[in-house]
């Protein structure tokens, strides 16, 4: 559910960012956070991405090894 609350929170904060300059830069908008996305979260995204037709994924940080792990949800 944290994963949820965090894709919802960021979600308006990233289109903003990518929307905000009239030359639209971004290639992928990814939700970052420490927890792997359930099976839901993960429909959820799914559903956002066809429905809005934005390339927006989720993306776990590794709080023990500093580090971004390769997986898009």
């Amino acid at each position: 559910k944290r994963q949820l609350i965090c894709i919802r929170e960021a979600f308006g904060q990233i289109i903003e960012y990518a929307m905000f300059s009239k030359n639209n830069h971004a290639d992928k908008l990814i939700v970052v956070g420490v927890n792997k996305p359930s099976n839901s979260e993960i429909e959820y995204l799914n559903h956002l991405r066809q429905t809005t037709g934005l390339s927006i994924y989720y993306q776990v940080f590794d709080l023990i090894i500093k580090k971004l792990k390769q997986k898009l949800y």
